[in-house]
């Protein structure tokens, strides 16, 4: 985690929205999702796996209209490029397209090295669980045994008051 990353629990509205629109503009522009999450990262002072994790399991489906319009511009934009272009720029989007093809493999290892520690990062949570509940455990019990010392103190001042009491 970089350091203006800062964990956070809760998305709100705007950030979803953010997002989003980062997502779907990086689609039009024939960029990874992951360079997406990235970027996006940077902006929401979160993780690229958070924005990952969020975007494929709560925003994805509710944008799929735009995803499918920003699939269309960008393959529309691509042919008309390629009407309209002479061989050595035929050669430019090769290249383009192979560096493509490159980001989305290295966006797989990426994506395989965020679930394991996503993986880790749950683990560690149910550990933290763990833990404080055995400190819960802890705390009642030392709470009930500071119970019965100031019940045993206060038997205690009881019978020297009756003793001082008895000697006067």
């Amino acid at each position: 985690m970089s350091k203006s990353s800062t964990r956070q629990d809760s998305w709100n509205k705007e950030e979803d929205e953010l997002l989003a629109k980062t997502v779907i503009q990086h689609i039009k522009d024939g960029s990874t999702q992951m360079m997406a999450f990235e970027k996006a990262a940077e902006i929401l002072s979160r993780t690229s796996a958070a924005c990952g994790f969020r975007w494929n399991s709560m925003l994805r489906k509710n944008y799929q209209g735009e995803i499918n319009k920003a699939k269309e511009e960008r393959k529309n934009r691509k042919e008309k490029s390629l009407r309209t272009s002479s061989s050595p720029a035929n050669q430019l989007e090769l290249s383009m397209i192979i560096e493509y093809l490159q980001q989305l493999e290295m966006g797989d290892e990426r994506t395989k090295k965020l679930e394991e520690m996503l993986n880790q990062e749950r683990k560690e949570k149910e550990s933290i669980v763990l833990q404080l509940q055995e400190v819960k455990k802890k705390y009642k019990y030392l709470q009930a045994l500071l119970n019965q010392v100031q019940e045993v103190v206060m038997v205690q001042e009881d019978k020297d008051i009756i003793t001082v009491c008895r000697n006067q």
